[in-house]
Order: structure tokens, then sequence, then C-alpha cells
């Protein structure tokens, strides 16, 4: 009778932590769709702009001057804001740490590819940017978008070891470049294109 009940006792205690478990989402393996700010998930392929909550306001992102840098910019700056689009290898919308390639959309006069990646750091430029000469297939262009403390999106670039936040490093009067950087984190949200020329135009 007593191994019986003990049996008993084990299996309730068994039954309860499994129904605690698939409660938070850790059975179930829910993931968290990043949303853009129609409230619509972010989808691969389809183009988004990028509003940065930056330390002095809002910015965009962007690329500045054929530098092959990708850079957050002011509504001042002339340049104005570049659409990106995500890449993934495989599902259709984008989750929360899934790991994807940025491009810019559009076209340029630099000559770059678009994809992002992040570049070797040298001696006399130990900061890691972010610029616009990557490839598809490498290892050094795959990116995720996670959640920061306060709910926002940030963007991290996935290393070996673990992801690395993109911060801001300011170069000049309303541009800022995007740098491997645990210190500088940014909020971000994704502004289908279509609604952000309609929004301009107003």
């Amino acid at each position: 009778m007593k191994t019986s009940g003990a049996i008993k006792i084990f299996l309730l205690m068994i039954y309860l932590l499994l129904v605690a478990i698939t409660s938070s989402g850790v059975v179930a393996g829910e993931e968290e769709e990043v949303l853009d700010t129609d409230g619509y998930p972010v989808v691969a392929r389809a183009s988004y702009l990028i509003d940065v909550r930056g330390p002095e306001g809002k910015l965009w992102v962007s690329q500045f001057e054929c530098s092959q840098r990708v850079v957050s910019i002011s509504d001042e700056i002339e340049e104005g804001p570049l659409p990106v689009s995500f890449e993934l290898s495989y599902d259709r919308e984008v989750t929360v740490s899934t790991e994807l390639k940025i491009k810019f959309e559009l076209s340029t006069e630099c000559g770059e590819s678009g994809y992002w990646r992040v570049a070797s750091s040298s001696s006399s430029s130990p900061t890691k940017e972010i610029d616009t000469s990557g490839s598809e297939s490498s290892d050094d262009t795959t990116f995720t978008i996670m959640k920061t403390g306060k709910g926002d999106y940030k963007f991290a670039f996935v290393s070996a070891d673990k992801p690395t936040d993109i911060g801001l490093d300011k170069i000049s009067s309303g541009v800022w470049r995007l740098i491997l950087s645990n210190n500088s984190v940014f909020g971000v949200s994704f502004i289908p294109f279509s609604s952000t020329l309609k929004v301009r135009e107003d």
C-alpha cells in the first residue's frame, strides 16, 4: 500500500510539472512573431523601412555616400531611408531569434551587393561595423531580431558563441554607423514600405 501511494504521488508530481511547462510554452514550442507597425507579422522578402529610436530621437536605417556602411540617419540627411527585406532559409514569417539575412532592396550606384555583413576589424579600426558587401551564403551575414528589455525589437549578429547586439556609433551630425556593440543597443520597428511612402507624402 505504501508503495502504491508513493507511485500515485510521483505520477501526480510528473503530471503537474508537465502542465506547468506546457502552460509556459516550453513544450508547445511556440515562436513569437515579429510584428510590423501595423500589427501584422513581418514576412520574408517584403520591403520595410527600419525606424530607429536613437540617442537623439527618431532615425532611419540607410546608406551614406557610397561608403558601404549601414548607417542610421536623421530626417535632415538628404539620402533618406532605404527599404530592406529579410531572407530566411525556411518559413515566410519572421520570428524572434530566427536566423536571417538582411538586404537593402533598392539598388544604388555604389556597386555593392546590398547584403548586410559584419566587416573584419583591423589594427587601425578595431571596431567591427556593418557594411553592405556581404553575400547570401557567407557566415558574416547572419543576423537575428531579438527583444530588448523594454519590449522593443533589436538587431543582433549571430556568431559561433552567442548573439552580439548591434549598436550605434556617431560619425557626423545626424549620422550613426551600425557596429557590433553590446553597449549602445537601439530599438527598432518595421514599417511596411508602401505605408511609409504615404505617411511621408502627407
